[in-house]
């Protein structure tokens, strides 16, 4: 079978709904770091954040800073990040060793807590 492409009908405009989204976007995540910084500091009741947005939408970057910002917090004493798999915390266990210290980040998957990462290449273990 043989697919031929063909260039696009119009010429493409510009990228006003990606700007809307990652606009968006950029809000969403301060609001979730104004909500964190809320909670550690006691003037709201909060137990979980809950980060879900479509891939590519900025998860990993906002998962870290929140990360970063709760770890600076005086009142914060650990923070937990919960993934389906545990494959899927490999790479951001180790951006998030490079970024607040590799003595600072610990992985505790089923088999029990580890501090072995990958060389920072963020491949999972095999």
């Amino acid at each position: 079978m043989t697919i031929t492409f063909a260039p696009p009908l119009e010429p493409a405009r510009p990228a006003i709904y990606h700007a809307r989204a990652a606009a968006r976007n950029a809000a969403v995540a301060e609001e979730a770091i104004g909500q964190l910084r809320d909670g550690l500091s006691g003037s709201t009741e909060i137990e979980r954040i809950l980060l879900k947005a479509a891939a590519g939408a900025g998860k990993s970057y906002v998962l870290k800073k929140l990360v970063a910002d709760a770890i600076d917090h005086p009142r914060c004493l650990r923070v937990a990040v919960i993934a389906f798999q545990n494959r899927q915390l490999w790479p951001i266990a180790a951006s998030l060793g490079k970024t607040i210290g590799k003595e600072r980040v610990c992985l505790f998957a089923s088999k029990g807590p580890t501090t072995t990462f990958p060389t920072m290449s963020s491949t999972p273990p095999r």
